[in-house]
């Protein structure tokens, strides 16, 4: 909305060019976390036509466009999902029922992890990152033992108007039951110790 002349090349350009960077399994389920206006999953959607996606937002107002915008372009591979990633990866409809995330612009690298453990069971989360990516990877060790995850590529993503990265997190296993702790303690953490 305050960049109108520059969305095909921000926005578009840089979903394209992460899908193509992308190899993912037919027939799974993907969640958007913080998908806001529907990117990248409007976007991932068109490129990987076989998977489900799952546009996730706490806007309604948001997710009513993107089902628009869906429905414009004959996606008939998106749902939208109204609601809080830190309450939803915990209910049984969604708790790691996918087989991976993607997240861009959501939070910090830690935060963005840890509200994308719960939808995950032994999957793929992948985070879109600035130019700080690789020192914000090598940071995660700490979440390696509390969610059971690990780092598994920092990759630099080129031909996109600003540096992106994409930083690829292998989720192992169940997320772990003390996970809502370890979540709430992160995000706590996030807002300077608000509640």
């Amino acid at each position: 909305r305050n960049d109108r002349r520059n969305v095909r090349r921000l926005h578009i350009d840089e979903g394209l060019a992460v899908a193509q960077s992308l190899s993912l399994a037919a027939g799974v389920r993907w969640i958007d976390l913080g998908t806001g206006g529907g990117l990248p999953g409007l976007i991932l959607a068109a490129a990987f036509p076989s998977i489900s996606w799952t546009l996730l937002d706490a806007r309604a107002k948001k997710l009513a466009e993107v089902r628009r915008f869906a429905a414009v372009l004959a996606l008939s591979n998106v749902e939208t999902l109204h609601g809080r990633a830190e309450t939803l990866a915990d209910a049984p409809a969604h708790r790691g029922q996918y087989a991976g995330v993607i997240a861009r612009a959501v939070s910090s690298l830690h935060v963005t992890v840890a509200l994308a453990r719960g939808f995950v069971e032994n999957g793929d989360i992948i985070a879109i990152r600035g130019p700080r990516a690789p020192q914000e990877a090598s940071a995660l060790s700490q979440l390696r033992r509390d969610l059971g995850v690990t780092v598994e590529t920092v990759q630099r993503i080129d031909a996109t108007m600003r540096p992106t990265w994409l930083v690829r997190v292998r989720a192992i296993g169940s997320p772990p039951d003390h996970f809502p702790r370890v979540r709430t303690e992160l995000l706590r953490s996030a807002r300077g110790g608000a509640r």
